[in-house]
């Protein structure tokens, strides 16, 4: 080491400090001071104050860049919204041309919205939409926007197809009692059918866009309408290919360039049948180009026809035991709807020389429904007014006891309320409009409207849809059980079922023990309620069904039953072929045998403030009822009925059964599994059975 370098080490490290250093000596000092390691971190923090900064000027750039992007958004949303508004008042109005302009206009906005929202996903900003707290909003609020675009798109396109100044939809009641009317637009609507199919793509597309969106996600201010139009949506357009069956199935009927015409049988489930009720009233009504026209419907209701069929047409059985000859009153009561339909209208071409298209069923339930919307209607030429709660009653009574009998008109209290409630239906506003419609759905999908044909399309679309009421048991298990209140009055609705099915598995057969326990909630002389209810019952079951026994079942008194002439025949029904009927003299239980099903038959009578308990034991071959370990039952609701619970236990060991869709609500005890249902729709439950 040189002498150079050597003192330079020492000395700096080891010299005692004098009082005045030179300048050489104090840069050395300070020099060989200095802590770089203390440099480094502080660059370190320097560096990282720095870095904070920038993100934060870079964040709140963003922020800003966002907030402007998110207001300019809202605004276009919100003007999008307003001509929406517009553009259905327009609508409404049959100002097609400013309508048009309007939706066009609202397309516009959205479209704007839309275009904001895209720039929050550019660049810099993408980092907030994806953030925990806004994400999901952000994501609402875009598909909120398309879906409002959409519906935008489905008025312009509506405006557009519209004439100028075109009549809404219409009712005229002529001097020969022939009530006409039309649907408004929907026969200028559907005669385009391209742009029909185009219009219901885009109503589609907007309810699978907002079909998954929570309501909490939603702005308040408009959070009651958006559930309205998303529950309304899962019954309406949850499926595609169904509303597509469905838009068919209305332009088939209703906007065919030729007379279509469907009976209308308006069904009482105060007084249950097959069907849905006693058919005491029915219309005819001629479909043709998105207009109608009700060309018979006599004051006096299905009676009108009694001395216009020919007496000498045998009742099927037990009819027969009770009137002495066919009559179209009692045309529904066979128990598959289509079977039904036949004998209504070949009875009507016997009676009136027409043969209907086809033949739909209504029960009460949809007009006490769609009272609720409309509110209270005025009855004309008479001082009543009919509102959904006390609907049935002052139908009944009109039609029982109110009724001017000279003119005997009992039903025409319920003819002279269709047209005006099909002109309120007619007009309601928006929101009640698709209300209304959702209400239409829901009872057909639960079987309170039936509906058939004699020809295609119509008839393939009804079947597919599974509106037909059809009785099909398929390669599986099944139950069906269909009630005719024969000469009780109207007790129906006075009665609360409950059915439990208890299923024992086996290796070669399945056990099922039926209870039915019927309680009749009304008090002795009741007006028109306070009377036995007397019931034929039947069981649709499985075909190869051995019946082991039914215990309960009670016979009218002697009188009710009559001797059946001996100069009648069947009316020719098109159906399966019975194999094979047995009857209990005993009890007048019948069984019935054909390839399709088993139907077991008998009676029950209720007496006011009490109740019958019934019983059925019957064993299905396990090769019938398990394919591929899976066991599954369908089990039909009947049209019309009311106030019924039914629950399902599968006993054996609970370890080798495992529930499996679509039935839902299983429960598991010691001695089995356990399905309960409130008897409002028709459903499948099924369960694995696993070895």
């Amino acid at each position: 080491m040189s002498n150079r370098q050597q003192p330079s080490v020492v000395d700096l490290r080891h010299r005692e400090p004098s009082d005045r250093p030179s300048r050489r000596k104090r840069r050395d000092s300070q020099s060989a001071r200095f802590d770089w390691r203390h440099l480094r971190s502080e660059l370190r923090i320097f560096g990282l104050v720095l870095a904070i900064t920038a993100t934060g000027v870079i964040i709140s750039v963003t922020i800003v860049t966002s907030v402007r992007h998110l207001n300019e958004a809202t605004a276009a949303a919100k003007r999008g919204v307003e001509s929406i508004e517009l553009g259905a008042t327009a609508l409404g109005n049959r100002d097609v041309q400013i309508a048009a302009a309007h939706f066009q206009q609202a397309e516009t906005e959205c479209a704007n919205a839309l275009q904001q929202l895209d720039l929050l996903t550019a660049g810099s900003t993408r980092i907030i939409v994806r953030a925990p707290i806004l994400g999901p909003k952000f994501t609402t609020a875009r598909s909120l926007i398309e879906a409002a675009q959409r519906i935008a798109i489905v008025g312009r396109e509506t405006a557009i197809s519209l004439p100028p100044g075109r009549e809404p939809p219409s009712l005229t009641i002529e001097n020969t009692g022939v009530i006409r009317g039309s649907f408004g637009w929907l026969a200028v609507v559907a005669e385009d059918q391209a742009r029909l199919s185009r219009v219901m793509s885009d109503v589609m597309a907007s309810y699978r866009l907002i079909a998954d969106i929570r309501p909490q996600d939603v702005p308040e201010n408009i959070r009651s309408t958006f559930t309205s139009f998303q529950r309304i949506g899962v019954g309406m357009f949850g499926n595609a290919d169904r509303f597509a069956e469905m838009l068919k199935l209305l332009v088939a009927m209703t906007g065919q360039p030729t007379d279509q015409e469907y009976l209308v049988m308006l069904q009482n489930n105060d007084e249950l049948r097959p069907t849905g009720g006693f058919a005491g009233t029915y219309l005819l009504i001629k479909f043709r180009r998105g207009t109608f026209a009700i060309t018979d419907a006599p004051g006096n209701g299905s009676y009108a026809l009694k001395d216009l069929i020919p007496p000498t047409i045998r009742p099927p059985m037990p009819l027969d035991r009770v009137t002495p000859a066919m009559s179209f009153i009692d045309a529904n009561w066979y128990p598959d709807v289509r079977q039904s339909a036949q004998a209504i209208e070949r009875l009507y071409a016997m009676a009136r020389g027409i043969n209907p298209t086809g033949t739909i069923f209504l029960t009460p339930d949809l007009i006490e429904r769609l009272l609720v919307l409309t509110g209270p209607i005025a009855i004309p030429d008479t001082d009543l007014t009919v509102e959904a709660a006390t609907f049935l009653e002052q139908t009944e009574l009109a039609a029982e006891i109110d009724f001017d009998r000279s003119l005997r008109e009992p039903k025409q209290l319920l003819i002279s309320l269709l047209p005006v409630l099909l002109q309120k239906v007619s007009t309601l506003p928006s929101d009640k409009a698709l209300a209304a419609m959702a209400i239409m759905f829901d009872e057909v999908d639960r079987g309170n409207i039936v509906m058939t044909a004699s020809k295609d399309p119509v008839k393939s679309l009804v079947r597919n849809l599974g509106w037909d009421g059809a009785v099909v048991t398929g390669s599986h298990d099944y139950l069906a059980i269909v009630d005719g209140n024969i000469n009780s009055g109207k007790t129906d609705r006075s009665i609360l079922v409950d059915t439990d099915l208890v299923i024992t598995t086996g290796e070669t057969s399945w056990l099922h023990e039926l209870t039915i326990k019927r309680t009749h909630t009304a008090k002795e002389g009741t007006v028109l309620r306070g009377y036995d209810n007397i019931t034929y019952h039947r069981l649709i079951l499985p075909p190869g069904t051995e019946v082991l026994g039914v215990e309960g079942a009670t016979l009218p008194a002697e009188t009710f039953f009559i001797t059946p002439p001996s100069d009648t025949t069947p009316l020719a029904i098109d159906g399966p072929t019975v194999d094979l009927t047995l009857i209990d003299p005993n009890t007048n239980t019948t069984i019935t045998r054909t390839k399709e099903d088993t139907t077991v038959g008998f009676w029950s009578v209720v007496k006011p403030s009490s109740e019958t308990l019934i019983k059925v034991r019957y064993s299905v071959p396990r090769e019938r009822v398990v394919h591929d370990n899976v066991w599954a039952m369908p089990w039909r609701r009947q049209p019309g009925s009311i106030n019924r619970t039914w629950s399902v236990k599968l006993q054996s060991d609970p370890k080798n059964m495992d529930p499996v869709q679509p039935s839902t609500g299983w429960d598991r005890k010691d001695d089995g599994w356990y399905w309960e249902g409130d008897g409002d729709h028709s459903i499948t439950v099924s369960a694995r059975i696993e070895k």
